[in-house]
């Protein structure tokens, strides 16, 4: 018995200490302009797509197979044909509608790990400054006070986290802007272990040091 609790006593500890760790990771984010280092950061995962195609709405929300997207007071989203796409015939546009910064939200109907878009016209009618925002803490500033070159010039965004998120907001600085996105790509996460899944290797480590300790 003196040997065996010893050896309870420090895989109860190391089985909480690794419940504690699991439940207090913090989230971890990289954000792109450049889609060939984002799908490096995918490590092999290949994302689907959404094109925008047949879906042609005025204002929002607007539902996909994979998301919903809105915007806040004072802008609008639109699905609309053969305007600066990159993908398809159709491309999701946000736009003003009164003089006050802008946002942009993605509600994943599964909690995804990472997101991208393309970008057209974005910064076409002077300096603009691109959040990216989620709902586990993550963000982060991918063009700041940005100006294009003229309309029409495409740019990508993207993030990938190690923490799952379902929310995504993208937040404009410029009200001015009317900003077009398409071929939006998404990878979603694994699920996790349920806490009772743990709490089963849990058990099955301690009974494994107990039938060791009578040995």
């Amino acid at each position: 018995m003196k040997a065996t609790m010893p050896r309870l006593s420090v895989a109860c500890l190391s089985i909480a200490g690794w419940l504690g760790c699991a439940a207090s990771a913090q989230a971890t984010a990289l954000f792109f302009t450049d889609e060939t280092a984002f799908q490096a950061a995918l490590g092999g995962a290949v994302p689907s797509v959404e094109s925008f195609e047949g879906s042609e709405q005025n204002g929002g929300p607007i539902a996909f197979s994979a998301f919903s997207v809105d915007a806040t007071a004072g802008s609008a989203v639109d699905t609309i044909p053969d305007v600066a796409s990159t993908d398809g015939s159709e491309a999701l546009l946000w736009r003003f509608e009164s003089n006050v910064s802008g946002t942009i939200t993605f509600t994943f109907v599964e909690a995804v790990t990472a997101f991208a878009v393309d970008m057209v016209d974005f910064a076409s009618s002077g300096p603009n400054t691109l959040t990216m925002a989620t709902d586990n803490g993550d963000s982060g500033v991918l063009f700041d006070a940005y100006e294009a070159g003229g309309s029409g010039e495409e740019e990508f965004i993207g993030m990938v986290s190690d923490a799952a998120f379902s929310v995504l907001t993208i937040s404009f600085t410029d009200n001015n802007d009317w900003v077009y996105f398409d071929r939006a790509q998404l990878v979603q996460a694994v699920p996790a272990p349920a806490p009772l899944a743990l709490f089963g290797l849990g058990l099955a480590a301690l009974g494994l040091v107990r039938r060791r300790s009578t040995r």
